[in-house]
């Protein structure tokens, strides 16, 4: 009896899914039918009555559904918002089982027992709730602008109907609607009237997941309060909160920038610049003290430097540095500076001889960090002050404008959240994509153009995933806001201010001034014509050894093609008289391949950045692989949407 029983229940099952709604729906869950009547009070509220009649096969639909509605307001705090009261819940005409939660800006109302299942079958839910302030008032008139059912449902709704109450006595003057996605401007309805003259909107094609509609219609003033002092508020915030936020934003980081320029920022006087035979900072330090900061250039620039004063030899094996120490070398008795020698130490601590690639990358950045290491703490706020404190101001100004947009736009939270990860992404692959053309550019002025060609790969991809994102976050932005060009131009100035006092605000210290007199009256001195050369005073003679004693500065400071032509004659000479001598081409603390010196002019000049390009290649850690209006549908007050539970 019992089995007779059991499968008497599973047939009644069985029939019941086939003969339902749902199953000649294709076997989908999906909303049948969707209308919304909404009834407008002189109280500036108004009182909603959703029937919502759904087809549930047990997949999403289980114990009932849900109903998400947004409160309005400005921002995530909810400024100015509605408030809520849920009247009344039924299922086919009986009291439904339901709990309403507050979720941020909106409530979630649950309509269904959680330890109940449903079978499957057509239900149709009814939900009466009312809503304050949510009319919005213009100078001439009053306007219900109202998304009816949302963009928030994962079920096609085959219709969806909305029918406008207006005040009492209140003729309605004009309708607009609007259907799609979030944003669309569709209008794939009709607006009709029913027997008492009131706007009934109906949809003409189904609402697939994602779309709403959304109505307004509109009377003359007087038949509704006026808005409460909040409501005035929040549209306020509404219509120009954004602006005025980046305005001020605007304004503060001007005049906050302006402050720390004027009191941490500004330059010394220069000096008198004079040109300089021999300098007394090292090549490094020069490099350092000008750029206020370290890079691979200061480690060539040091290595060659010890290398023409006798304390190593660099030499290129099949395209590969090879770094040897050199004891006691004729030249050997040249002083070396600090950083020199700490450089040195390091390199060489565990052997005479080092490869610049990654398998000895361990070494090289340890003689790297000690370099680095000695360049702070010997030149850095006592040369020149980074000011990087003072630049933390400016960016907690922005970053409170940024805070204030989210808290008081409607979307602001939104547009974080969806330009915020393709941002990031893109800050990510711009570092590696500026890395990149570095060390591209140091390949152009070592003459590597194989390894130049290679690089172009990675160039290339970089550059396509960087503007795509870029491109992808750009957009969320300026979509979701409609942003005309003020609010570009704003946003354009604020990080563009950012930008420029990081690096106005570094600025060099009265001795730091002195110093770069001194770098530039060397800069002149290894980049003057030779007409001009003439009219120095006294300066030296034209000498292998000091061609070879000022290499290194021209490393540093990037002029090395100007130092070798001011030689070009002496070393063409040279050449001519013993090509197997020549001191220029074949210094003791360089070979070439195949055991010579330099094989022409141009590649004395590379062989700084041709290092730093080595540097940079064997300091990179591998990295492990893993695999009618001015309206739209969503807008307005109501909206949200739903699902099954």
């Amino acid at each position: 009896m019992r089995r007779l029983t059991s499968l008497a229940s599973l047939a009644a099952i069985l029939i019941a899914v086939l003969l339902s709604p749902a199953a000649l729906a294709q076997g989908r869950e999906q909303i049948a039918s969707y209308f919304s009547r909404v009834e407008v009070h002189e109280d500036n509220s108004v009182t909603v009555t959703e029937d919502i009649t759904v087809d549930a096969l047990g997949r999403e639909i289980r114990r009932g559904i849900f109903r998400d509605i947004p409160l309005g307001g400005v921002g995530p705090l909810g400024l100015g918002g509605s408030s809520f009261e849920l009247l009344a819940a039924t299922r086919d005409g009986e009291p439904e089982p339901n709990r309403v939660e507050r979720q941020g800006g909106e409530v979630r109302i649950y309509l269904g027992d959680a330890g109940t299942l449903l079978a499957p079958g057509r239900y149709r839910y009814r939900i009466t709730y009312r809503m304050t302030d949510v009319v919005r008032h213009f100078a001439d008139h009053d306007e219900l602008y109202w998304n009816a059912t949302g963009n928030g449902w994962g079920f096609d709704i085959r219709e969806a109907r909305v029918l406008v109450v207006p005040p009492e006595g209140a003729p309605v003057t004009d309708t607009s609607v609007y259907t799609g996605g979030f944003g669309a401007r569709g209008a794939d309805a009709v607006i009709g009237e029913d027997g008492r003259g009131r706007p009934v909107f109906t949809t003409v094609h189904a609402l697939r997941p994602g779309e709403g509609i959304t109505v307004s219609a509109s009377w003359p003033k007087g038949h509704v309060a006026p808005p409460s002092a909040s409501q005035r508020l929040a549209g306020w915030l509404e219509r120009h909160g954004v602006y005025a936020v980046a305005v001020l934003t605007a304004l503060l980081l001007a005049a906050y920038y302006g402050f720390a320029w004027l009191r941490v920022g500004r330059d010394p006087p220069a000096g008198t610049i004079i040109p300089v035979y021999h300098p007394t900072l090292p090549p490094a330090a020069m490099r350092y003290i000008e750029r206020m900061g370290h890079d691979n250039e200061c480690v060539s620039a040091a290595l060659v430097s010890l290398a023409v004063k006798g304390r190593l030899r660099i030499e290129d094996v099949d395209g590969t540095t090879v770094l040897t120490r050199v004891h006691d070398a004729p030249s050997s008795k040249v002083p070396v500076s600090d950083g020199e020698q700490a450089l040195l130490s390091a390199l060489f601590l565990s052997g005479d001889e080092v490869t610049v690639e990654k398998a000895q990358r361990s070494r090289i950045r340890a003689a790297t960090a000690a370099l680095k290491s000695h360049l702070d703490r010997t030149f850095n706020r006592v040369y020149f002050n980074r000011n990087y404190l003072w630049f933390a101001g400016g960016a907690a100004i922005t970053l409170a404008g940024i805070v204030l947009v989210v808290l008081i736009s409607p979307v602001g939270a939104a547009v974080i959240a969806a330009a915020g990860m393709p941002i990031l992404v893109a800050g990510f692959f711009a570092n590696a994509f500026f890395r990149v053309v570095r060390d591209a550019w140091q390949a152009v002025r070592g003459g590597e153009y194989l390894r130049l060609a290679l690089m172009a790969i990675p160039v290339a991809v970089l550059t396509i995933v960087l503007s795509s994102f870029v491109t992808i976050g750009g957009a969320f932005v300026f979509d979701i806001f409609s942003v005309g060009i003020l609010p570009g131009l704003l946003i354009a100035f604020i990080l563009g201010m950012n930008l420029m006092f990081f690096f106005l605000l570094k600025a060099p210290t009265a001795i730091g001034r002195g110093a770069l007199d001194e770098i530039e009256g060397t800069r002149l001195y290894l980049t003057v014509a030779e007409a001009d050369r003439l009219k120095f005073h006294n300066p030296p003679d034209k000498t292998p050894e000091h061609f070879h004693e000022l290499l290194p500065y021209a490393l540093a400071l990037g002029v090395e093609t100007a130092w070798t032509n001011q030689f070009r004659a002496e070393i063409a000479a040279a050449q001519a008289a013993d090509p197997e001598r020549d001191p220029y081409m074949r210094p003791g603390w360089y070979r070439g391949r195949g055991g010579r010196g330099f094989t022409n002019v141009r590649e004395i000049g590379r062989i700084g950045p041709t290092m730093a390009s080595a540097i940079a290649a064997a300091s990179v850690t591998q990295s492990s692989s893993g695999s009618g209006g001015g309206g739209f549908s969503g807008g307005g007050s109501g909206g949200g949407g739903g699902g099954g539970w």
